[in-house]
This record gives structure tokens, sequence and C-alpha cells, in this order.
């Protein structure tokens, strides 16, 4: 389905001139979720030298072209929220990507939950955020590995006695000027990494800041007119980017 959707790109880009790219999304618990899993799936479907062959088929391109319209045309769109949960090293993420031809189409800028001890009062605070809206994935980082869950739900019900050293990460987006939400952090600090990479070499010419959660932010996450708060995240950005 993809090839003979880069085929119908190619096909447009020839009568329109406009490059037209799809961006697919890594999201923990999902088909694709971390950065070896896109890289895996790029190389071995998507850049492969049978879906070249399979792209000159559908479009009459040589080689070369169609190896070339397969990275124009497909890519990733990197949501720095999913790639903080998912306990991605930021310089490496994006140095990976690139070596592997791996464009990023998309460079969503959002920040999720971060819980670095799970102790009473933040498993308390962090049920407020247990809305029937969206799905919160949680990863996991314990000394036995990487553990992901389906949703908070799922998560809490793990919970013992004791759960020392767990830290978890949770897909919700939070205002990305927030570095805490007491008593949690926030996965800011990746989006200050991969904004100082960008600095220096675009990651992407497309950026969005992307939190959509402003209605079911608990109270104290959203003290402020939802328009001010929109105009904060921007112009926090502008100024990471300076």
């Amino acid at each position: 389905h993809m090839l003979r959707h880069v085929a119908h790109l190619v096909a447009l880009r020839a009568s329109s001139g406009r490059l037209i790219a799809l961006a697919l999304e890594p999201e923990p618990h999902c088909f694709l979720e971390t950065i070896d899993e896109v890289i895996e799936f790029f190389q071995r479907d998507l850049h492969s030298a049978a879906a070249v062959r399979r792209l000159v088929e559908l479009t009459g391109l040589d080689r070369p072209a169609a190896a070339q319209a397969l990275h124009d045309h497909l890519g990733i769109c990197l949501d720095l929220c999913h790639a903080a949960v998912e306990f991605e090293d930021a310089v490496q993420c994006v140095r990976r990507l690139d070596i592997a031809g791996i464009r990023v189409h998309k460079m969503q800028i959002s920040a999720g939950l971060r819980l670095p001890t799970l102790d009473a009062g933040a498993i308390e605070a962090l049920r407020r955020f247990d809305d029937p809206v969206y799905l919160h994935q949680v990863v996991e980082s314990a000394p036995t590995g990487l553990r992901r869950y389906g949703d908070l739900a799922e998560a809490f019900a793990t919970l013992s006695g004791t759960n020392a050293d767990r830290e978890w990460r949770v897909h919700f987006h939070v205002p990305i000027f927030l570095d805490r939400l007491a008593p949690f952090a926030s996965t800011q600090s990746f989006i200050r990494e991969v904004l100082a990479i960008h600095r220096e070499r675009p990651v992407s010419s497309h950026l969005e800041v992307e939190t959509y959660t402003w209605s079911v932010l608990p109270p104290h996450a959203r003290d402020i007119p939802i328009d001010e708060a929109i105009a904060r995240e921007l112009l926090w950005v502008q100024r990471e980017l300076l």
C-alpha cells in the first residue's frame, strides 16, 4: 500500500511540481514504537532493493530515481513526547535516523510526564491525569529493562507495596513550557536537547508544537486562558531556537 501511495505521489509531483511526503509516526505501544523498529522497518520494507524494483514497476522510473523517490516521499514524523517516553537518547535518535537515510518530514514538539520515583504522592496525583478521552501509554524503566503498558489503568494494576527503582514516563501531552508539574517532572529536557541539535543542523523543515490536552489537564496545569498558553508555548520554542 505504501509503495502504491509513493507511486501516486510521484505522479502528483510530475503533474503539479508539488512534493508530498508520507510521515509515519512512531508511538508507544503501536506498530512502530522505537527508533530501532523504525530503522528496521524502513531498511527491510521501504528502502530495500525489492521496494525499489516494485516502484520501478509502478512508475516507470529508473532504479536510481525510484530509490530517491522512496526517500523523498516516505519518512517519519518524530514526536518528541513519544521518543522521550520510550527513553530514547536525543543525540543518538537524530544521528541514527540520519545515517539510515530516513528523513524527518515533520517534527512534533511535545512533552510527556515523567515520574522518576513511584511514591504514593506521585501515583495519587497521576490518577488525576487518567481521563477517558485519550490513551496514556506508559513505559517503565526498571533494573530488568523497559516494560510497556497500553494505558494508565494497566500500569496502576502492577503497583505493589514497594516500587523502588521504577521510573514511569507517560504519554500525556503537557505544556512544553513546564519543566515540572509537581509532584512530577516533564520530558521538557528531551525537547531542549533535540532543539539544540536542530539549531546546529536542522532536523526537519516542518516543526509543529503539539499540545492538544488543554481541556483534560488537571486544574492546576491550566490556570491561564488557552490562547495565552498556546502563545506561551510558541514563544518558548522560539527562544530555544535562537
